[in-house]
């Protein structure tokens, strides 16, 4: 049996982590959906939800940069990728639900 659960990662390139020669930052998380019928729009849109607000949290796309409205370009990078890859599990997930599994 599958865990029920999507994985989001982040691969951080900050110039100031590797300025340091501190090794890249991989961060990540887990969304769980054990809880979600994925059969039905509601529950897809739960996740897809949780996906979201997962992939924010991890590429920190929401922090403010104190004296700028303007986003953090690595940030929104990190959050369209880790979007594509956990929406690339949500799919199969989705799909072996459809099946049955």
């Amino acid at each position: 049996m599958k865990t029920p659960i999507i994985m989001i990662a982040m691969l951080s390139l900050s110039a100031p982590a590797l300025a340091g020669g501190d090794m890249p930052v991989k961060t990540s998380t887990e969304v769980a959906y054990q809880d979600l019928n994925l059969a039905t729009a509601q529950g897809q849109k739960k996740l897809s939800d949780r996906i979201d607000i997962a992939a924010r949290r991890v590429c920190k796309l929401d922090n403010s940069i104190t004296g700028t409205r303007i986003r953090d370009r690595d940030a929104e990078r990190c959050y369209v990728a880790a979007k594509e890859r956990a929406n690339q599990q949500f799919a199969a997930v989705v799909e072996q639900h459809a099946k049955g599994g």
